[in-house]
């Protein structure tokens, strides 16, 4: 049933084929399956959608992976704490302005600079930034978020797209990266155990065939 279906953490290929029309998605599952890099997964719901979609980037570092997707979007609303390293910091941490490295944010500027009045850029920390008023009118209504910020614990993983959620469009993708580090795989399953306890629907794509599988996708749609 279309219930038991947002309980289980993966849906066979046979099963997406014959939703197709359930999903909404004008292209197949299995090219998101593939392109297990998630700027090449962004860049493929992009491309395929009859529309300009919206973004929101939790990580963007350098924003090094903003050109092979944000040309084809609406908008890319990007999140990052901007220190000159990419740390896990602690959900209780509160962001330091004075470890803000300036060199980054340019690197980040001059990357975007082609597609400048598409994208935004929030410093601080995604645990306190989903509160920012600013940011969430600029993120709402997003068809899309990437998961790319700390890796560890999966809690805060799981928060990375929880504290999030209510900017999200229904139904939306989301992408959560570096599926092999810490502990963002448990942190991916964490977020399926609670959109099954909302009642929300799911499916994850599946596995890519080569090895070294970075990203995952996980559509969500309510019944």
């Amino acid at each position: 049933s279309e219930r038991s279906l947002c309980r289980r953490e993966k849906i066979d290929l046979g099963e997406v084929r014959a939703m197709k029309n359930m999903f909404d998605a004008p292209f197949e599952w299995e090219e998101i399956g593939y392109s297990s890099c998630p700027a090449k997964i962004v860049r493929t719901i992009a491309t395929k959608f009859p529309q300009e979609i919206r973004v929101l980037e939790i990580g963007t570092a350098y924003g090094k992976q903003l050109p092979s997707f944000a040309p084809f979007c609406e908008r890319v609303v990007c999140v990052d704490a901007m220190y000159d390293w990419v740390p896990d910091i602690g959900r209780t941490t509160p962001h330091d302005p004075k470890k803000v490295d300036k060199a980054k944010i340019d690197e980040w500027n001059r990357n975007v600079e082609p597609f400048r009045e598409k994208t935004r850029l929030f410093v601080g920390n995604s645990f306190d930034m989903h509160r920012d008023l600013e940011l969430r009118s600029a993120a709402s209504g997003s068809n899309v978020i990437v998961v790319d910020g700390c890796h560890h614990p999966a809690e805060a993983v799981r928060d990375d797209y929880l504290n999030f959620f209510p900017l999200m469009a229904l139904p939306h993708y989301a992408v959560f990266d570096d599926m092999q580090f810490g502990d963002c795989e448990r942190g991916l399953k964490m977020s399926l155990e609670w959109l099954s306890s909302e009642g929300l629907l799911f499916a994850v794509s599946p596995e890519a065939t080569k090895s070294g599988i970075r990203g995952k996708a996980v559509y969500v749609w309510r019944a």
